[in-house]
């Protein structure tokens, strides 16, 4: 069953993959195979790895995830300096329509989103898949649903150059991501009490709700005062902004956790520093 379930996949990359121009599709290809081929050098040299004599020892399933949260960092980082140069780009629009519908593709319009996309997408698509292989393991339902969704949509707007503008502040959201593994790292090793677990926890949280719920609800903003410029593109559009919508959705559900652990860590921490103090 699961050969099928992959088989599909893949099937569907394939052909999505088919509707881009070629300098995208090869991107897009490109990316997929660099994050596929880095976690398999990952696992044949373990580099960044725990020392495999430190305790605890990680098992077998937790360290593919540690694995996949090197890559998850590295790619974190690409899209955090990528979305800088995308907002720096904005000025050079050569009109507003062209933030939201590029309608002729030359050397000129071949904006950072573009490219930042394609390798966006790229990543997704192997993690999807990693996911995929790892689901008895490492089952992470909400993740899926993300990947797919954005998948679908990145795809969408690759294919008709839309949306050029809220690339910049949807990659931006990958700012809390790195913050988010490195907590990972530190609590896998079960070094809860070390301060730099504390400072990673505050670092998400702080990142994640500043990026993901205010920045994230500001760019929405963004999109319904252009409804001019995108409301008479394609009703494929209609999708995308559903699609974004409930990607904010997903952001608050994951906010709302983020904060109960964040003061859960916190309380737990206060109450240990105060039977010290008896």
């Amino acid at each position: 069953m699961f050969d099928i379930i992959c088989a599909i996949v893949i099937g569907v990359y394939a052909y999505l993959i088919s509707l881009q121009i070629p300098k995208t599709a090869a991107t897009i290809s490109a990316s997929t195979l660099f994050f596929t081929a880095m976690y398999g050098v990952l696992k044949q040299t373990r580099f960044l790895h725990p020392d495999k004599d430190s305790e605890p020892k990680l098992k077998h399933h937790v360290e593919a995830e540690w694995r996949s949260r090197i890559i998850g960092t590295f790619h974190g980082i690409i899209l955090i300096i990528g979305s800088i140069a995308c907002f720096l780009e904005w000025p050079h629009y050569l009109s507003p329509s062209h933030a939201w519908h590029v309608e002729e593709r030359t050397p000129e319009t071949e904006y950072n989103p573009v490219l930042l996309a394609s390798i966006f997408v790229g990543y997704l698509q192997y993690d999807m898949l990693w996911l995929l292989y790892h689901r008895k393991t490492n089952f992470d339902a909400g993740s899926m649903i993300h990947h797919s969704l954005y998948i679908a949509i990145t795809h969408y707007v690759l294919y008709g150059y839309y949306f050029v503008r809220p690339f910049a502040w949807l990659s931006f959201c990958e700012i809390s991501t790195p913050c988010l593994h490195f907590r990972w790292f530190y609590a896998v090793r079960g070094k809860k009490d070390d301060p730099w677990y504390t400072i990673w926890s505050i670092l998400f949280a702080a990142t994640f709700l500043f990026s993901r719920v205010l920045c994230y609800g500001l760019g929405l903003v963004d999109i319904w005062f252009a409804r001019d410029e995108w409301m008479k593109l394609p009703y494929g559009l209609y999708a995308v902004v559903a699609g974004v919508h409930f990607g904010y959705l997903l952001n608050l559900s994951w906010a709302a956790k983020v904060v109960a652990a964040l003061k859960k860590h916190i309380h737990i921490h206060a109450k240990k520093d105060a039977l010290k103090l008896n």
